[in-house]
């Protein structure tokens, strides 16, 4: 899968992603973002703004996109990462 599939079927999927999880914006990063991605790797998902903060809610929403996407996904609040990694991340990430 390409950047550029992965993110249509990331953007055909936001309004599920509010209504069932209070998830309304997500970024892409890590190897897909940077366009270094092979058949083996993940994708990687920051959320940026919900309004659901749940640790259930968040699994849910990580097989959720795991089946649509079909690839193993890696799916974490934005805000609770760590600030080095943050750092290290932030000029990569692609808002959904």
């Amino acid at each position: 899968m390409t950047k550029i599939e992965l993110l249509i079927k990331l953007k055909s999927i936001k309004d599920e992603l509010y209504k069932q999880f209070g998830i309304s914006q997500i970024a892409l990063f890590g190897s897909y973002a940077q366009d270094m991605a092979t058949n083996k790797s993940d994708v990687d998902i920051a959320i940026i703004k919900t309004n659901k903060k749940d640790y259930f809610l968040l699994l849910d929403a990580k097989k959720f996109i795991e089946n649509v996407l079909q690839k193993e996904v890696d799916l974490g609040y934005f805000d609770s990462i760590r600030p080095f990694v943050k750092k290290r991340i932030q000029n990569d990430l692609i808002y959904v």
